[in-house]
C-alpha cells in the first residue's frame, strides 16, 4: 500500500493516499470535537474559562506533539496528521493558529510571525464582527 510519504505522480496512487489521509483526519477530528462537546457540557456554567482551558490545552498539545512525537519513533505522516490536524483541531483549531506562529518564529521569519499574528487576530476579530452584524440582520429582515 503507497503511503502519503511515497508518493508518485500516478493519480490512482495519489487518490488512495488522499482517502486514507482524509479517513484518518475524519476519525480523529470526530474523536477531538467530541472531547470539546464534552467538556463543554461537563462544564457548562462557566464556559468562557472552559473555552480558554480548551484552547490553550489544544495548543499546548499540538505544539508538544508536533515537537516530540517524530522524534519518538517513526510514524507515519498519515497518522501524524490524524492525530495533529484531526484531534487536536477537532478539539480546538485555535491550537493550529498557535503552532503557525511558533512554527515561523522558529525558521527566524519573526517579521512573518508577527504579521501573521498580528493579521490573523485583528482581521479574525474583524470578520467575526462583520459576520455577526451581518447575521443579525439578515435574521432582523426575515423575522
Amino acid at each position: 500500500m503507497v503511503t502519503c510519504t511515497d508518493i508518485n505522480n500516478k493519480v490512482g496512487k495519489e487518490v488512495k493516499c488522499y482517502e486514507k489521509n482524509y479517513l484518518y483526519i475524519h476519525i480523529r477530528f470526530f474523536l477531538g470535537g467530541s472531547a470539546r462537546g464534552l467538556l463543554s457540557y461537563c462544564f457548562s456554567d462557566n464556559l468562557f474559562v472552559t473555552i480558554i482551558f480548551i484552547n490553550l490545552l489544544g495548543s499546548f498539545l499540538l505544539a508538544f506533539i508536533t515537537g516530540l512525537i517524530p522524534r519518538l519513533s517513526k510514524f507515519s505522516a498519515e497518522f501524524l496528521a490524524g492525530l495533529s490536524t484531526g484531534l487536536i483541531g477537532g478539539f480546538t483549531t485555535f491550537s493550529t493558529f498557535s503552532m503557525q506562529f511558533v512554527t515561523l518564529f522558529k525558521n527566524s521569519e519573526i517579521g512573518l510571525a508577527f504579521i501573521y499574528l498580528i493579521t490573523s487576530l485583528f482581521l479574525g476579530l474583524g470578520f467575526a464582527l462583520i459576520g455577526y452584524q451581518l447575521g443579525t440582520k439578515f435574521l432582523g429582515r426575515k423575522g
